[in-house]
């Protein structure tokens, strides 16, 4: 800032007989050029937990204790501030800006986080992140903060596992004995393309058998032993001897 002052030089030798004991005004402007300050901040706690396929994630006041460096620079309210972020590393399989649709967390120069996860994604992403205002770097001055980090975690939710069934291979014929086909069930899937690719949940084709005929002949027709669909989606099973009919499973 800048300050003018006034000045003049008195004497203390009076003004008898029309003496002047004061100098003629003078001016002079003291002027201390600006060192713009680090703008600083302070992170609270995220709210959470966050869910896969949760809404957009909206948290006021994330960042509080906003200065842009000095009492007197928020007072001016010059400076505009705006926060960075940039991703460092993530989890898993480096699912990276993926998890938010390709698009970065913002952080408000208010202090709201704001961010959208991806539908079907979960997982966890760091960020490194800084204050910056425009108040430049001259005369040694600073216009970014410290780094802090931010760590956005997104919780997974299992969804369910899928297939699709193709028609049992055939004629099958009594006394044919043992019985195993490819690809019975075919695009098999743990839910999401992100559970396929961790390849982490274990799957298993569950039978259930609701009817069979002539006279109700049951798991009798397969030797008293549930046929068995493979999680690579191959049916097999071995047929009893002297014996036919038809079985339903769900």
């Amino acid at each position: 800032g800048n300050a003018t002052f006034e000045i003049v030089l008195t004497d203390n030798g009076g003004v008898a007989r029309g003496g002047s004991g004061v100098s003629a005004l003078a001016r002079f402007t003291i002027v201390v050029e600006q060192v713009n300050h680090e703008p600083q901040y302070e992170l609270q706690p995220m709210d959470g937990p966050i869910w896969e396929d949760a809404a957009p994630f909206v948290q006021d006041g994330f960042a509080t204790n906003i200065t842009r460096g000095t009492d007197q620079e928020d007072a001016l309210g010059l400076q505009q501030l705006t926060f960075v972020l940039t991703l460092t590393k993530s989890s898993p399989l480096d699912v990276g800006l993926a998890l938010f649709g390709g698009v970065l967390p913002v952080v408000h120069p208010n202090g709201t986080l704001a961010f959208a996860p991806e539908q079907f994604l979960f997982g966890n992403a760091t960020f490194e992140m800084v204050l910056q205002d425009d108040g430049g770097t001259e005369r040694g001055g600073k216009g970014v903060s410290d780094v802090q980090l931010v760590i956005v975690e997104i919780l997974s939710v299992n969804h369910e596992p899928k297939f699709d069934l193709v028609a049992v291979a055939g004629p099958i014929w009594e006394d044919s004995g043992a019985f195993m086909q490819h690809g019975f069930a075919a695009n098999i899937t743990r839910g999401t393309d992100q559970e396929d690719a961790l390849m982490e949940q274990q799957l298993t084709f569950v039978l259930k058998l609701i009817e069979s005929s002539p006279l109700d002949v049951g798991l009798d027709l397969f030797g008293g032993a549930l046929p068995e669909v493979f999680p690579n989606g191959t049916l097999a099973f071995t047929l009893a001897p002297m014996l036919f009919g038809n079985a339903t499973f769900e």
